[in-house]
């Protein structure tokens, strides 16, 4: 078997306790980092707090008092490196000549991440319209092209593209034509920022591509720097070939994701199971890769060289080749650093500080890029290796309360003793380093992934010695398919065997009984304490205070909490969200006493990207089930997301009318047998039908009739309407034609927010509706770029036309004296700014 090399065993995590400034140099300016990250400050004014407490240290004898000030100074110098990071943009930066609402255009520039094909997997069900294959990749601008030619620019560009692009490496000169834009903030509540995500990558712009021949490659003269991109390119490409002939089509793509960190070709089911069994750390190559990378590179070199020196020198330069192949990701980065550190600690013979060199690692990540303190990938890998170091104090502190009476035994019964003793020693040491890595990365996982998986704990106890074999494996592959094929292959068959085992083992935990349950999950303060407490508790725990009071106050805060998030949220008054998903619909009703409501959930294209935009408000709104889904109509943009929402969430009911039964399409089959299958009561509605959700709220059906048929599945819309404080509400779904006439036949109603019929369609907005409705608004679900212009002549009186495709997320909030007041989820945040 292969082993580490003796210092990463030593102590059950090979790195001792000491003092550590580098940590907590790491802490103060990771502090500053994240106030300048909530509340944005001027980068004079850190400036000059970083220069005023220097000043006033020079002036202070006593010792704390000078600590305070040097604290203060780093945590100011933390602000102002990430307020420069994040706001400075050059003059020439390609951000100037891209308007808010986009251009198409023209650049040139030099591919500086690896092309990726992201291959569209085939829908199992009927739930959307088939897509193509992308390509993503990142290209660096160095001129805007015109017509009267190219204007030097800079900056990074997100690139999508439709389609498979081919034959294009890391370093590679590239003209790229297609539709510019600047990523939009979040537009829905607790929903994605891509803008964001982008910003702290440095990307300020994007572009879509329709077509693969939008990016062309030309003829450069080639550098070094694009020379060696290209050579890695290269290698990583014959290993994942190699991995790709060694291993079946079901194993390919996760082996790739084990060993490389990139999961395009993984399953998306399988990803969902990995997460749902709590095992989703082993798809994000991080420290554990690295250590087990190490200890392969460590126990092969031992049949070719002897001297020890000479094999951790290879496992110096080895971790860097690692690092390389890997394509410098942030988390495999900071765990080669505390690697290497550990091995010239070796090599010089001085014991290895484990807080100290973590600390470095975090320093030498931030000085990379300060803005990946708040990657949830960094954070995990982060937290992992804090809890492993704890793990050999508190295994320690268990080995105490454990250890019994002695009694001598003579002979053979003293050696079986002993030999149970060092099997419980490896066990204990083995439970507690698996306890605390859940227990430190336990709240992060609540509130970005809003999932407890109670398996998951059990499940890393089995797996974490069956991992790193897995793992090893995986790297005598990996290192023979750049050196030696034939072995590849060979060790290929034996690793292709154990990722099976591994798939077989994930998917049974993902689908053990109340083994995970997905949670609203707790607020960011309740977050924001328990590390304040952990911290705590360790600083105390290091200064000889007993850890048994700290660990006390940490576990009754992780109970308050999970508890915390299973009650029900209490509004005051009544608030719908028409959610911005795109071509579709999903409105979320939330009564007054917690019990919600959604109204279709859909969207034409990616369904699972529905699913995401209308759990995530949720979730975001304290929200851990559904209590009634009304489906308006029998077309796939208004319910493929709702299968995706039976796995994550309780539904307490799904309402239809009976058209939506008699409408013959196969995701309406596939539909009702998906919902059959959940246990989830379905019911027929039809004109005049009442829901009891709420008291105080009056929701009713009021279309269309129970006999009503129409050869336009659209013209079957169930309409809802609400009131409340005096308040009115419709929600119409695709209503139209005749089905739109049976409704406008009925006594007149006046509104306060009407949904457009139809996506804001003309056909389906005639004048006779605003006549009959007399809206004071008129919300739009998605639509055209000009629909709210178009349909200003349709609703002159209206206040307000919003469409959630310009404005976002469309808010009302009615409250208990019946004020009501609108918000759009579209808030534009500052401009970068020089």
């Amino acid at each position: 078997m292969v082993t580490a090399p003796p210092s990463i065993r030593q102590d059950g995590t090979g790195l001792t306790s000491g003092r550590a400034p580098a940590m907590s140099l790491f802490v103060c300016l990771g502090l500053g980092t994240w106030l300048d990250q909530t509340v944005p400050l001027s980068l004079l004014l850190w400036l000059t707090v970083a220069a005023g407490t220097l000043a006033a240290s020079r002036f202070v004898v006593s010792s704390r008092n000078q600590a305070l000030l040097l604290a203060a100074m780093l945590i100011a110098l933390g602000g102002a490196s990430h307020h420069r990071h994040r706001s400075l943009v050059e003059a020439t930066h390609l951000l100037r000549f891209v308007p808010e609402a986009g251009q198409p255009g023209r650049i040139r520039g030099r591919v500086v991440e690896r092309p990726v094909i992201i291959p569209q997997q085939p829908d199992r069900r009927s739930w959307q319209i088939p897509e193509y294959d992308q390509t993503r990749l990142v290209i660096e601008a160095d001129a805007w092209i015109t017509e009267s030619g190219a204007i030097p620019v800079c900056g990074r560009v997100w690139t999508d593209v439709d389609g498979q692009v081919v034959g294009l490496s890391t370093g590679d000169q590239v003209e790229a034509v297609g539709r510019f834009y600047r990523p939009g903030p979040r537009v829905n509540p607790g929903g994605f920022d891509f803008r964001e995500y982008l910003a702290r990558r440095n990307q300020h712009v994007a572009l879509a591509c329709d077509q693969p021949e939008a990016i062309s490659r030309l003829e450069a003269e080639q550098s070094f720097g694009s020379l060696v991109s290209r050579f890695r390119d290269r290698v990583r490409q014959r290993v994942e070939r190699v991995l790709n002939d060694s291993l079946a089509p079901s194993t390919a793509g996760l082996g790739i994701a084990l060993l490389l960190g990139s999961r395009s070709n993984m399953d998306s089911d399988l990803r969902e199971a990995f997460a749902e069994s709590g095992s989703m750390h082993l798809l994000a190559i991080s420290g554990a890769n690295v250590v087990v990378f190490s200890g392969v590179l460590w126990g092969l070199t031992a049949f070719v060289i002897r001297r020890r020196r000479l094999r951790l020198a290879v496992l110096m330069i080895g971790l860097p080749a690692y690092l390389w192949l890997a394509d410098w990701q942030s988390p495999v980065f900071r765990a080669v650093v505390m690697l290497e550190l550990v091995l010239w600690a070796q090599w010089r013979g001085s014991p290895v500080q484990g807080w100290n060199s973590l600390g470095i690692a975090g320093i030498s990540g931030w000085l990379v890029n300060p803005q990946d303190l708040f990657d949830v990938g960094a954070q995990l890998s982060f937290l992992a290796v804090a809890g492993l170091i704890c793990s050999g104090t508190w295994s320690r502190a268990l080995e105490g309360l454990l250890t019994d009476d002695e009694h001598e035994f003579a002979g053979p019964s003293l050696r079986w003793r002993g030999f149970w003793r060092t099997i419980g020693k490896a066990w204990r040491l083995w439970f507690v380093s698996t306890l605390s890595v859940w227990v430190f990365t336990l709240p992060i996982s609540l509130t970005t992934f809003h999932l407890f998986s109670g398996i998951g704990f059990l499940l890393g106890v089995v797996l974490a010695p069956l991992s790193a074999l897995l793992l090893g494996l995986g790297y005598v592959t990996l290192v023979a398919a750049v050196t030696i094929a034939p072995l590849a292959k060979f060790s290929g068959r034996i690793f292709d065997f154990s990722l099976q085992g591994l798939i077989s083992l994930v998917n049974l935990a993902a689908g053990w009984p109340l083994g995970h349950v997905y949670l609203a999950g707790p607020s960011p303060a309740w977050t924001t304490m328990f590390y304040a407490l952990l911290l705590g508790g360790i600083v105390l725990v290091r200064r000889g205070v007993p850890w048994r009071r700290p660990a006390m106050a940490l576990a009754l805060w992780i109970v308050g909490g999970l508890i915390w998030s299973l009650l029900p949220r209490w509004g005051h008054g009544l608030e719908v969200t028409m959610l911005s998903v795109g071509h579709g619909g999903a409105t979320l009703v939330e009564c007054p006493n917690g019990r919600t409501l959604l109204f279709d959930c859909g969207r034409l294209q990616d369904h699972d990207r529905a699913r995401q935009i209308i759990q995530s408000a949720l979730w975001s709104k304290g929200h851990s089930r559904i209590d009634v889904v009304v489906l308006s109509h029998a077309d796939i943009d208004h319910f493929n997301a709702l299968p995706g929402l039976l796995e994550t969430m309780p539904v307490g009911q799904v309402l239809f009318h009976p058209s939506f039964l008699e409408w013959n399409q196969p995701a309406v089959r596939d539909l009702i047998e998906t919902v059959a299958t959940s246990h989830t009561p379905m019911r027929i509605v039809w004109a005049g039908d009442k829901l009891r959700l709420d008291q105080e709220v009056e929701i009713a059906v009021a279309g269309p009739t129970q006999m009503f048929r129409s050869t336009d599945d659209n013209a079957n819309s169930v309409s809802l309407a609400l009131s409340y404080r005096g308040k009115k509400l419709l929600l119409t779904g695709d209503l139209e034609r005749d089905g739109l006439d049976s409704l406008l036949q009925s006594p007149p109603v006046r509104v306060d927010i009407l949904q457009a019929p139809h996506h804001g369609s003309p056909k389906a907005n005639p004048a006779e509706l605003d006549r009959w409705s007399n809206p004071a608004w008129v919300w739009i679900a998605g639509g055209r770029p000009e629909t709210a212009l178009s349909l200003r002549s349709t609703y002159p009186r209206a206040e307000a036309i919003l469409s959630t495709r310009d404005a976002g997320a469309l808010i009302a909030h009615i409250a208990p004296d019946g004020q009501l007041t609108m918000e759009t989820g579209r808030i534009q945040p500052a401009a970068p700014a020089n």
